[in-house]
């Protein structure tokens, strides 16, 4: 089943910590993608129980897996190392979390729709989940593509959860290897929509292709009802939370050369706007500004905070 030969090589990133409990049934759903060529790149962010043994076996008793132990260095530490580890023969990487399960044909059908793509056109997949809680019972799910995708929303809202997106070789090269202060980039899987939705295409699957498990050991999860509320507000209400005008500086001063100059436009324009002293050239660009949130509460929301000097 997980002949390489000619097939086209699907790399799986998969960062770990403390994920024992879960990860066996994420290892069977990706051991079972209906997709050949598909590597397992493992690494490991210090774990302190018995995930690296666990890892080591499964990995000694498999060619197709690869698996580095590390210290801790944090989830976007320790992505951006798989990111920049991917073989040049790759041709497409997924980013995969330790306690979720994919349904059988999630990397055949990212595949088959970054395929409409050119492959000099940096593409990113990603797709709604079934929210499940610890048990695998299903509480919800994610509803992503309600609006456009794409950078206007990029520039201030990430509706790609991580461990469904799967990036072209093209974004492969545009994300790696560069030097990014992974301070000022949120998190991967923002980081990835930002400068993909920037440079390249992005496309959303509104089916869910995986399982997105809650719980109380997730380091980031989806919210449902009050909780979501009380989410929303914390990261909109403290600006150091939200960090939306740094994200924007951190790709200019990473991509500012490769940015189409409409989106380069786009992007200054937000920084200084958005982040002006003055209480009436924020209120100004809160009203006119390009840029979005999907949902219309949220985005209603966004601009009276952007004109209150809340960023």
């Amino acid at each position: 089943m997980r002949k390489m030969g000619n097939a086209e090589i699907v790399e799986v990133l998969l960062s770990t910590y403390n994920g024992q409990r879960y990860l066996g049934e994420q290892l069977e759903s990706i051991e079972s993608q209906t997709l050949n060529g598909v590597f397992l790149r493992i690494r490991d962010d210090g774990s302190i129980d018995g995930t690296v043994s666990a890892l080591e076996d499964y990995s000694s008793e498999r060619d197709w897996v690869s698996f580095h132990p590390g210290k801790n260095i944090g989830v976007i530490g320790s992505f951006m190392w798989l990111l920049e580890s991917v073989s040049d023969a790759t041709e497409w990487a997924a980013f995969c979390d330790q306690d979720d399960v994919w349904d059988r044909d999630k990397l055949e059908r990212a595949v088959a729709s970054l395929k409409d793509y050119p492959s000099e056109v940096p593409a990113m997949y990603f797709s709604a989940v079934r929210l499940v809680d610890e048990s695998r019972t299903v509480i919800g799910r994610s509803s992503p593509c309600r609006g456009s995708v794409g950078f206007l929303n990029a520039l201030t809202q990430n509706v790609a959860t991580g461990c469904t997106i799967v990036l072209n070789r093209a974004a492969i090269d545009l994300l790696a290897n560069r030097n990014v202060d992974v301070a000022n980039i949120g998190m991967h899987d923002r980081w990835a929509y930002l400068v993909v939705s920037a440079c390249g295409e992005v496309v959303c699957d509104p089916e869910p292709s995986m399982d997105y498990r809650q719980h109380a050991d997730n380091v980031v999860g989806s919210r449902i009802g009050l909780e979501r509320w009380n989410t929303r507000l914390s990261r909109f209400r403290v600006r150091s939370r939200t960090q939306l005008v740094d994200y924007a500086k951190e790709l200019i001063r990473v991509y500012g050369d490769d940015l189409p100059p409409e989106n380069k436009r786009v992007c200054e324009e937000f920084i200084e706007r958005a982040g002006a002293s003055s209480a009436l050239g924020r209120f100004r660009y809160a009203w006119r500004a390009p840029v979005f949130r999907q949902n219309r509460l949220d985005d209603g929301l966004m601009r009276v905070l952007i004109a209150l000097g809340w960023r």
